[in-house]
């Protein structure tokens, strides 16, 4: 992360130097020039380091740190003191400041303080870092100790549940269950086993004991204290336990028991005790038997014939099942009915089957079952429920016909259609969603078939009226179908025809055989057209460019001289009122070719860019005055915007003259008055926002300006040339056609977009969108006085390969009463140089020169210790250039022509703030 660093100085020169020199030793420098500013800064940006010079004055440099300190104990600041300041610089220290620095500055000592402010930063970070990693550890812990208390608090409450559960289940269950102790004597007994052995009182059941059972098979015991669990069934003699009087019981007669005992305890061969269960199977063993001889016969039928209990578990197959399904009766018997398999995209569930005919009654459905070797069998299945005398269900009993080779017939049959149907869907899809319009006509003429995109054309193409009454279609656009038929002479296969301003490509091919037909091809062509004609324009603007840039640097030259001289002229005290009325035209239409070359420049984006942030709102105002001595009294002005931040990236220059253009343009179509409104406003742009006129997909922040007028509108025929270099609509002398153009091209420039909607005879609304600056902080604007600024008799060496032109410069530059040296190049300049180093204050070189241009005399200059300041005059702008130069130390540069008094003030400033 890039450290900040905040710089508090009253003198700006001294500001600047750290300003540089920390950037270019890559940090970010922040600066206040005064103690009070300072502290604002800092607690707004909250800088890493801080530059406190200890002489300032209003606030000095101790009541800033007493201040910063109070502010924030850690503050990381470094004194600037000069010689004779060992009292301050003593004081600064005791109140807290890390560093000092003696005046003046050397970069050495400079870069060591950094080093040691970084590391104090470093320490800084690491301890907050390591107090942020002990809280965060602390909290972790506080985190686990609630959670562990918590899972403790929920394990609790679940087995509260499940014990409660259980004791809901035991009371509940269908299933008779006793409880003996280790002695086998009975301890508890559930409502169902009281239920099948008629026990009306538990407690007068508590006591029996288990291996006294009449019925307890004799080795049961044993097998318990093995681990193994007992399973039998028995008849159960309810007089014979009267007789024996085991217990009294309500019931008489014997039924049949399902018996289960297994010991309890981790240990079985000393168990804490025993769990007995039972169940009465006697319905179960009737059903059973009234069975056996219903099953001699269902063997002898062929369909499959299954009983369940309801449970769905096999308790009955005859052999056809067994025939069918490959396994034997001790395979199936015992076993769900999902032992036959099952897939339920195709058919029913053994579930479904089961709970269907339970809900029901009966059901009857598809099922795939699988023999034992896997082979699919596909069934008809019947099934319904069994009762038994009391009306109560017993048994399922399913009736299943082998209808495999039937389903794979109709299957075959359905696959072959949904193929067809498939296919069909396809080519209706295929029909409906290619983007060229297929239209059949029949032998006649008349509209067989169209699909979505030929509709479509037909709607633009041909008499809608006609295809409704389906009358032959006689002409498609501007061409009759006839033509479009016939093949072409080359042997080409589209044919061309519009209608309501679009183009269509049409192609058609007869059909085969007779009665015959058309197949007609239609695409819609119109924006792959308009496509090439952007792209051809395109190519044609950027020869234009190219053209601009190799005139610019010549025709500046040229301008130059006559305008330099113009203005020396002008300058002269003793020029009669007509000369000098003479020279001012000359002057004006100089400024006028100067400002023809910039047009140009603006629209191949050539020109150089002089960016600053800006606000736009302020600006605006500034321009609306401007155009409030320009537009005529029956034209309103009106600006609005909201409350939020508008600050751009922008040349102010260039930004001032796309309103004075769009605003000039609009006055132009309001003869008779009207309103222009120019509205601001910000926008955040999720790919929902789209550039008009290059289609570019806008993302992030924008500043729109919105100029709207209330006139004539511009014509749908014009619309697509008005960014077109020289296209006009206006009278001879009345408009080069260089205003959008130029508009354009400064808006590109700045990375921004335009678009343009209209209607006529009501408005015209150009909307500009310039990427927003999230941060920096605009600048006031200052006017500059139109006066000339004289030297102090300075040496300036002019270097410029024209002789003309280097003339007039030594010429004008000799005007302001400087001392003027000159050389033809680069190479002849360093040869001048070497004999006036010490006398040359400025050097103002040409970029563009044989031998050795501006650029490489710069970097010659710099490389051999020269450091007066440079400043570089071209006349064919290459922003890259500027940009590389000034990062170096270039101090300024000016566009030819130039005028005196902008030369006669740059001049002045570059020296003045070079000047020690």
């Amino acid at each position: 992360m890039e450290t900040k660093v905040l710089v508090i100085d009253d003198e700006v020169r001294v500001l600047e130097t750290f300003a540089r020199t920390l950037g270019l030793a890559g940090y970010a420098a922040l600066t206040a020039g005064s103690g009070p500013e300072g502290l604002a800064v800092y607690a707004s940006e909250q800088p890493d380091v801080v530059m406190l010079d200890m002489r300032m004055p209003g606030m000095d440099g101790l009541e800033v740190l007493h201040a910063l300190r109070t502010s924030d104990p850690e503050a990381n600041v470094i004194v600037v003191t000069g010689h004779g300041d060992e009292e301050a610089l003593i004081a600064a220290l005791r109140a807290g400041a890390s560093d000092f620095l003696p005046k003046p500055i050397n970069t050495v000592a400079l870069e060591s303080a950094m080093r040691r402010a970084e590391e104090r930063v470093h320490l800084k970070q690491k301890l907050r870092a390591s107090q942020e990693e002990l809280r965060q550890h602390n909290a972790r812990l506080e985190e686990e100790v609630k959670a562990r208390t918590a899972q403790l608090e929920r394990e609790i409450e679940e087995r509260t549940k499940t014990e409660q559960w259980f004791r809901e289940i035991y009371a509940e269950s269908p299933i008779g269950i006793e409880l003996y102790d280790a002695d086998g004597l009975l301890i508890d007994i559930n409502a169902a086993s009281m239920k099948i052995f008629g026990v009306s009182d538990a407690t007068k059941a508590y006591g029996l004991r288990m291996f006294n059972n009449p019925n307890f098979p004799h080795d049961a015991k044993e097998r318990l204290l093995l681990g193994e669990t007992v399973h039998y069934e028995t008849a159960y003699d309810f007089e014979r336990v009267k007789r024996l009087k085991r217990y009294e019981t309500t019931r008489s007669g014997t039924i049949c028991l399902d018996v289960k005992i297994a010991a309890l305890g981790e240990d079985k061969s000393t168990p804490t005790g025993y769990l007995f269960q039972v169940q009465d199977i006697t319905a179960q063993k009737r059903t059973q038997e009234a069975m056996h001889f219903q099953t001699l016969l269902l063997d002898q039928i062929q369909d499959m014939v299954t009983a369940t209990d309801l449970e769905g578990n096999i308790i009955y197959v005859n052999e056809a099942e067994v025939r069918h399904l490959r396994r034997s009766r001790a395979e199936l018997l015992g076993q769900p009915v999902t032992i036959y398999g099952e897939d339920p995209a195709r058919g029913a569930t053994q579930r479904q089957f089961i709970e269907n005919t339970l809900a029901h009654g009966e059901w009857r459905g598809e099922i795939v079952n699988y023999t034992a070797d896997g082979e699919e069998i596909v069934v008809d299945c019947r099934t319904r429920v069994m009762k038994d005398a009391h009306g109560q269900p017993t048994s399922l009993v399913g009736i299943a016909t082998d209808i495999t080779e039937r389903v794979r017939v109709e299957a075959e049959r359905e696959r072959l259609m949904a193929r067809i149907q498939e296919q069909a869907r396809q080519m209706k899809q295929i029909l409906a969603n290619v983007p060229e319009g297929m239209l059949l006509l029949d032998a006649d003429g008349r509209v067989a078939l169209a699909n979505p995109a030929a509709q479509n054309a037909l709607a633009a193409l041909a008499d809608q009226d006609a295809i409704a009454r389906r009358s032959p279609i006689l002409h498609l656009g501007d061409r009759p179908l006839a033509e479009l038929l016939a093949p072409l002479p080359d042997d080409g296969l589209w044919h061309a025809a519009q209608a309501n301003g679009r183009i269509f490509e049409i192609a058609a091919r007869p059909m085969d055989p007779a009665p015959g037909g058309w197949v007609l091809l239609l695409r819609d062509v119109t924006h792959e057209r308009q496509t090439q004609r952007r792209i051809q324009q395109q190519e044609r603007l950027a020869a234009v460019g190219q053209l601009a840039a190799g005139i610019a640097h010549d025709f500046n030259n040229i301008l130059a001289v006559i305008t330099l001289y113009t203005q020396m002229a002008l300058n002269a005290p003793d020029l009669s009122a007509k000369t000098r009325e003479r020279l001012g035209t000359v002057a004006e239409q100089a400024r006028q070719a100067s400002a023809l070359i910039q047009q140009i420049l603006d629209f191949s984006r050539q020109a150089v860019l002089e960016r600053q942030p800006v606000d736009v709102v302020l600006f605006l105002k500034g321009v609306v005055a401007l155009l409030g001595h320009t537009v005529p009294e029956n034209i309103r002005l009106n600006l609005s915007y909201g409350e939020e931040d508008y600050t751009v990236n922008a040349d102010p220059t260039r930004i001032q003259q796309v309103i004075l253009n769009l605003a000039l343009n609009a006055r132009d179509a309001m003869p008779e008055g009207g309103e222009v409104r120019i509205e601001v406003s910000r926008v955040t742009a999720h790919n929902d926002l789209r550039c008009v006129s290059c289609g570019q997909v806008l993302e992030g922040e924008w500043v729109r300006i919105t100029v709207t007028d209330t006139g004539t509108g511009i014509a749908p025929d014009v619309l697509p040339h008005i960014f077109e270099p020289f296209f006009t609509t206006k009278e001879v002398g009345q408009g080069v056609g260089l205003g959008l153009p130029q508009v354009y091209g400064i808006v590109k420039k700045h990375g921004g977009h335009i678009d343009v909607a209209t209607q006529v005879g009501e408005w015209t609304t150009f909307t500009i969108y310039l990427p927003a600056l999230l941060d920096g902080r605009p600048p006031a604007f200052a006017t500059e006085a139109p006066l000339l600024v004289l030297g102090r008799g300075e040496t300036i060496l002019v270097v410029e390969d024209d002789a003309v032109v280097r003339q007039a410069l030594v010429d004008s530059i000799a005007l302001l009463n400087y001392r003027v040296l000159e050389a033809a190049h680069g190479r002849e300049a360093l040869h001048v140089l070497e004999q006036h180093a010490d006398e040359v204050a400025l050097v103002l070189s040409d970029l563009v020169m044989p031998e050795m241009g501006g650029q490489a005399l710069f970097h010659a200059m710099r490389q051999r210790g020269l450091s007066m300041p440079v400043v570089v005059l071209s006349g064919h702008p290459i922003e890259n250039d500027f940009e590389s130069l000034r990062a170096q130390g270039l101090s300024a540069w000016m566009l030819k022509p130039p005028s005196i008094e902008h030369m006669s003030r740059l001049l002045a400033q570059t020296l003045q703030t070079h000047r020690p």
